[in-house]
């Protein structure tokens, strides 16, 4: 049963406006605090690769935001996700063919490990070596890294993760620090782990999440500043406020992106009757990313400065109606994240994080294999799509919801104000509901379809109990997965016993992060301060409420000759996202795409460069090896949580006739081979009844042939033609792609054109 903890602590403000317990250790200092240096230094880099050189921009009245740059590359698309595949498994193949093909996720995204336990339950010490290390240095190895910001793992692998030995160090810890933790949150703390750092179960971990305003206020960059800020704080408490704001000055301008510092310095200059250099100080917060109206509005320190018409100005420019917490900003893998909330390009300010998510569970009570293939179906067509509906929020007296309860009042309020039905009840479960949004809950034991409950296409259900993320036994309580199996399209839940702590369950305001255009990974990572040992299951791509730009452009294969141009049109017409805050609608009612702010380009994969959007884009190809190539144009969106979306072209270098250098042959593919080439949208029909593949690849030239599923090399042969049998069973069933890559005598390698095939039971 789910307990309540009771125990000594030591009192802080909570993350989300209320008074919760924070553990401490080591005379008081956190596990973040005592540790975060071992994090740094042995974090696994995920950094940009350097560029592309031989690709070439021809884009006239088109102006770059610092060549090479990624800081606007943010958000979540295909492109970014990583799947990860339990090569011993069926049921993990099947499941990842399905959603790489749903969400067309690139072939160099898909990453198989053919060493995974067996076992729902592994060790800190094998998830490490056999999941974790191998699947980072495969990335690495493919020089992507640059471009992932999300792990998506397959089902049939261990969900709880025995943290026993990382923990030793500690001794003896407070009754909360269970010793298992999730596989996907393991996987966002990679830095930690790969650091064998414990400090990934404190509860204040998570420097993603959203907490109050108040907590930008903290020491900035840890070590790095922690003198500094000492001696500031000394100046505040002694009511020094010049002194204390020329200290801050300085400090801004060592961090110029770090906008509450400058907040504080226009606080201290204002208390000090400097109104001039407040203002000053005020107006580059506010350019370096202060958005909160309401809290500056109700700040004492800025009384003074009420009457003067360019404070007035500077808080016309911001959000009224934010008072309490952070807002939600877009991930982003390639920063730091400090403790303030803020992300930095300086690793020692902060710590790095991976999105991550389980695809579905299909073993021990969680769903069958076709139930998690439908629900990801189902998934799929949520995007964009800005159902109508309701949040419900449930309260009964039970701990289960009453650990969330203070909390709700904040969710409701704000998600009316983006236009959704919100509302408290007092029932277990929404009653005859017939298109749930959203629902938070609390029960032990629950039986979905007795509540006369529809959930609609993208729906979050979120129960808050022990074990609904205990899947290394059937039976006990019910498990997470029962909402998927009626419609829902994410949820969560703790791998043992969690104690009610709001700190490890999502918190309500995740609602408002998803109704705000935010995958639903980064919702819920939004939202959840102390994830250690929360499973998340998921598609993380989902995002029925986004307003991330649209493309409306052919994308059939194509074919360039070296120095030719990829050209397209985008549409930069309509709203941004200021537009729409300052004019209207309410985000629910607008439903529709943003105006592009700007535009990235990838080639194979790679990150190229990133600029601002305009309506017309030239991409000279010059120099790239003949055969297929695949560009990403990525188009985002002007709002904070940079809502962005992609469109893949396929091309061919070189000359045309020479796309058929592959030749597939095997009676039943015969009928793929004729003068049109290998099509791209007529998927060959076989059975798995039929056990082996059999393909014969023939490159006038080659020194050496392979066959990929995706990028995994099935089979390889030194010669210029090659005869493969392949088994079914390595492929998985469902949508399969297929490539030959050949090995040319002078060293360059061609890739043909993808082969689909779907693979039915």
């Amino acid at each position: 049963m789910l307990r309540h903890l009771r125990c000594k602590t030591r009192s802080a403000m909570g993350p989300f406006g209320h008074k919760f317990q924070s553990i401490f250790f080591a005379k008081g200092v956190g596990l973040c605090d005592r540790t975060l240096s071992n994090v740094r230094t042995a974090a696994f880099s995920l950094v940009p690769p350097p560029p592309i050189t031989t690709l070439a921009w021809l884009l006239s009245a088109f102006f770059f935001i610092g060549n090479g740059s990624n800081t606007l590359v943010a958000g979540l698309t295909p492109s970014e996700v990583v799947v990860v595949v339990n090569g011993r498994s069926l049921n993990s193949r099947t499941l990842a063919n399905h959603y790489v093909a749903l969400r067309k996720i690139p072939s160099s995204n898909v990453v198989v490990l053919d060493d995974v336990p067996a076992s729902e339950v592994i060790s800190i010490d094998d998830f490490r070596d056999k999941v974790l290390r191998p699947l980072l240095a495969e990335i690495e190895k493919r020089k992507i890294a640059g471009n992932i910001q999300c792990v998506a793992y397959s089902t049939d692998f261990p969900t709880s993760i025995d943290i026993s030995s990382d923990l030793a160090a500690l001794g003896q810890l407070p009754i909360v620090y269970t010793k298992n933790a999730s596989i996907n949150a393991l996987t966002y703390y990679y830095a930690f782990v790969l650091a064998k750092d414990p400090g990934f179960i404190d509860l204040q971990a998570n420097f993603y999440a959203r907490r109050p305003i108040d907590a930008y206020f903290q020491n900035p960059a840890g070590k790095q500043t922690d003198a500094v800020w000492r001696e500031i704080q000394q100046l505040i408490q002694d009511e020094k406020h010049i002194e204390a704001a020329q200290k801050l000055s300085q400090l801004a301008k060592e961090m110029p992106g770090h906008f509450p510092i400058f907040y504080l310095a226009a606080g201290e200059y204002a208390l000090a009757g400097d109104a001039m250099n407040a203002i000053r100080q005020l107006t580059a917060a506010v350019s370096a990313g202060w958005l909160a109206g309401g809290y500056l509005k109700s700040d004492n320190r800025f009384k003074t400065l009420h009457e003067r018409a360019d404070f007035q100005s500077l808080l016309a420019a911001l959000d009224p109606e934010m008072t309490e917490y952070q807002p939600p900003v877009s991930f982003n893998a390639k920063f730091s994240w400090t403790k303030s909330g803020l992300p930095t390009q300086v690793p020692q300010h902060g710590v790095r994080y991976l999105l991550s998510t389980v695809l579905g569970v299909t073993r021990g009570g969680g769903l069958s294999l076709g139930e998690a293939i439908s629900a990801l179906e189902r998934t799929a067509t949520a995007d964009q799509t800005f159902p109508k509906g309701t949040f419900s929020f449930c309260l009964t007296s039970d701990v289960r919801t009453t650990t969330r309860q203070a909390n709700f009042p904040a969710a409701i309020n704000r998600l009316r104000r983006l236009g959704f039905d919100a509302h408290l009840i007092s029932r277990e479960l929404p009653q005859m509901d017939d298109a749930v949004l959203g629902v938070q809950f609390g029960l032990a034991t629950f039986d979905w379809p007795t509540c006369g409950s529809q959930f609609v296409p993208g729906a979050l259900a979120d129960n808050l109990t022990s074990t609904g993320g205990y899947f290394a036994a059937t039976g006990g309580q019910t498990k997470m997965t029962e909402v998927l199996r009626y419609g829902a399209a994410g949820c969560s839940g703790t791998v043992t016993e969690p104690y009610s702590l709001q700190e490890k369950f999502p918190h309500p305001l995740m609602y408002v992060y998803y109704a705000s255009g935010a995958t639903l990974a980064e919702a819920f990572y939004l939202s959840v301060t102390g994830p250690y040992q929360l499973l998340i299951v998921g598609d993380p791509l989902c995002k029925p409420f986004s307003g991330a730009p649209k493309f409306d452009v052919d994308n059939s294969l194509r074919y360039f000759k070296t120095g030719e141009s990829l050209s397209f049109d985008v549409d930069v017409s309509g709203k941004s996202f200021d537009d729409v805050s300052l004019d209207g609608p309410a985000w629910a009612e607008w439903a529709r795409p943003l105006r592009p702010a700007a535009i990235a380009v990838l080639f194979d994969g790679k990150l190229l460069s990133v600029g601002a959007a305009q309506s017309h884009v030239n991409l000279r190809l010059v120099n790239q090896p003949d055969g297929f190539h695949e560009v990403t144009v990525r188009l985002v969106s002007d709002d904070p949580l940079q809502q962005s979306s992609e469109l893949r072209f396929p091309i061919w270098m070189g000359e045309q006739n020479s796309k058929d250098f592959v030749q597939f042959s095997t009676p039943a593919l015969k009928e793929k081979q004729h003068s049109g080439g290998v099509p791209l949208d007529r998927p060959l029909e076989i059975s798995f009844r039929d056990e082996f593949l059999k393909l014969q690849v023939t490159s006038p030239g080659a020194k050496s042939i392979s066959l990929l599923h995706d990028a995994e090399v099935l089979a390889s042969e030194s010669n210029s033609q090659a005869e493969f049998a392949v088994r079914l069973e390595q492929l998985g069933m469902g949508p399969v792609r297929l490539q030959a890559m050949a090995v040319l005598e002078n060293g360059d390698v061609m890739t043909s054109v993808p082969f689909d095939l779907n693979i039915a039971p």
